[in-house]
């Protein structure tokens, strides 16, 4: 789990900088 965490936390920080984020759950693909 320290992976995905560590994802999380890029996504946060992607988010507040206004990036695209990482590795996003595509829930019209199934997953």
């Amino acid at each position: 789990a320290k992976y995905s965490s560590l994802t999380i936390a890029e996504n946060v920080r992607r988010g507040q900088a206004g990036e695209p984020f990482l590795h996003l759950v595509d829930r019209s693909a199934g997953y």
